[in-house]
C-alpha cells in the first residue's frame, strides 16, 4: 500500500537536532545562524505552508508536485485558547524537519512596483525603504517588504516589483506560531498559486534560533554589532548617493529638453512667418468673385461679354456693346478699377438677337487694373 503524502514528506530528510551533532557541530550551527540566508536557499520542494488569513492558520504540506492538507488552527482570542489538537499538529511539523513558510493572505498586504535607474541596483533595498511611503500607505518603520521581480525596461530604467505587508500583521501571525512552538523559515505574501514555492522572504533570514548564553556566542554577536556600526555610515552614504544619482538623471533629462526649446521656438516662428506671407499674398490679390460681382453692377445691359480674365490684378474684357466709348469711364468711375483702356481698335458689326431684329454693335477689347482693397465690397 502506498504511504500517504504526509508520511512521505515527514518521514524523510529530517533536520538533525543540535544534541546529535556534538560540540563542534553545535558551534558551527550557531555561527551559521548569524549569517543572513541567501535568496537561493528559499525552499523549492518539500516544505510546509502555514497560510494566515487573520483568523486562522491553515497548514499544508507541499512536496513532489503534490499538496496535502494537514489541519486548520483557529487563532486564540481572549476567551478561547488554542485547539487541543493544535499541539499535536505542531509537534508533527517540528519532527518533520521541513522548512516552514508563513504565508500571509494576499488581502493582508499589497503588490506594487517602482521604476528606478539602473545605478540603484546596488543599494536597491535602502532606496526602496526610503521611497516606501510614496508607494504604499505605510513606511519602512510600519511595514516589511521584499522584491518579487526585477527586470530592465525599454527606457533604461529598472521595473521593480514589490510585496509589502504591515509589521503588525507579521507580528500577529508569528505570535500564533510561537504559541505553537513553531518559528517560520520564510515569511511571504500569497500570490496567484497559494501553495507554490516562495519567491520572496520578508524576514530575509533563516529560521530564528534561540542562542544559548555562552561566551563564544556573545562574542560573535558583539563582533557583528561592531561591524554593523562600522559600515552603517558607508551604507547610508551609498544610499544617498544612489538617490542623488536618480535626481541627477532626471535633471539631465530636463536639461536636454530645455536645450531643444530654442530650436522649437525657431521652428514655430518660421511657420508663423510662412503663414503671414501666405496671408499677405492672398490679401494682395483681388478677389475674382468680388470683381465679377462689381462688374455686373457697373456694366450696363447693352454690354455682352465674350471673355473675361483676371491675372495678377489685371482685368481683360472682350465682348460687344452698343455704347463702347462709355466703357472706360464706367470702369474708372468705380473705386475698384483704374487705368481702364482699349487694347485694340473697335470693330463695328451687325448682330441679330434672338427676336430677329438686327442691331449695330462694336466689338471691343478692354483692360483695367483691379485694386485689391478699394471698393471691391458689393
Amino acid at each position: 500500500m502506498a504511504r500517504p503524502l504526509s508520511e512521505a514528506l515527514f518521514g524523510a530528510d529530517s533536520r538533525p537536532q543540535p544534541q546529535d551533532l556534538g560540540f563542534f557541530g553545535w558551534w558551527g550551527s550557531e555561527l551559521a545562524a548569524l549569517w543572513p540566508t541567501r535568496r537561493g536557499r528559499l525552499p523549492r520542494d518539500n516544505f510546509v505552508v502555514a497560510l494566515y488569513d487573520g483568523h486562522a492558520l491553515e497548514f499544508v504540506a507541499s512536496g513532489r508536485g503534490r499538496i496535502e492538507e494537514l489541519g486548520v488552527v483557529d487563532c486564540p482570542t481572549g476567551e478561547r485558547g488554542l485547539d487541543r489538537n493544535a499541539g499535536l499538529l505542531a509537534e508533527q511539523i517540528r519532527q518533520s524537519g521541513l522548512p516552514l513558510v508563513l504565508r500571509l493572505d494576499a488581502a493582508l498586504g499589497l503588490d506594487t512596483f517602482d521604476r528606478l535607474p539602473v545605478t540603484a541596483r546596488k543599494d536597491l533595498r535602502q532606496i526602496i525603504a526610503n521611497r516606501l511611503d510614496s508607494l504604499t500607505p505605510w513606511n519602512a518603520e510600519t511595514a516589511v517588504f521584499d522584491t518579487t521581480g526585477i527586470r530592465p525596461g525599454t527606457d533604461g530604467m529598472l521595473q521593480v516589483s514589490l510585496a509589502v505587508v504591515p509589521r503588525r500583521v507579521v507580528r500577529r501571525a508569528t505570535d500564533v506560531l510561537e504559541q505553537l512552538g513553531l518559528a517560520p523559515d520564510v515569511v511571504d505574501l500569497a500570490e496567484a498559486d497559494t501553495f507554490a514555492p516562495p519567491t520572496h522572504d520578508f524576514a530575509r533570514s533563516g529560521r530564528p534560533r534561540r542562542l544559548p548564553r555562552h561566551v563564544p556566542v556573545i562574542a560573535g554577536l558583539l563582533f557583528c554589532a561592531g561591524i554593523s556600526a562600522a559600515v552603517f555610515a558607508y551604507f547610508e552614504l551609498e544610499s544617498r548617493t544612489a538617490v542623488l544619482a536618480q535626481r541627477q538623471a532626471y535633471a539631465a533629462m530636463l536639461e536636454q529638453r530645455l536645450e531643444d526649446l530654442p530650436h522649437l521656438h525657431q521652428r514655430i516662428e518660421a511657420l508663423e512667418s510662412e503663414g503671414r506671407a501666405v496671408l499677405d499674398r492672398h490679401l494682395a490679390r483681388p478677389s475674382a468673385l468680388v470683381t465679377f460681382e462689381t462688374l455686373s453692377r457697373v456694366l450696363p445691359d447693352t454690354v455682352w461679354l465674350e471673355s473675361l480674365t483676371l491675372v495678377d490684378g489685371r482685368l481683360t474684357l472682350t465682348g460687344y456693346s452698343t455704347a463702347v466709348s462709355e466703357l472706360p469711364s464706367l470702369l474708372e468711375g468705380d473705386p475698384a478699377f483704374a487705368a481702364a483702356g482699349f487694347t485694340a481698335s473697335n470693330e463695328r458689326l451687325l448682330m441679330t438677337p434672338a427676336d430677329g431684329e438686327a442691331i449695330e454693335v462694336d466689338r471691343f477689347s478692354l483692360q483695367a487694373d483691379v485694386r485689391p482693397h478699394a471698393g471691391l465690397d458689393p
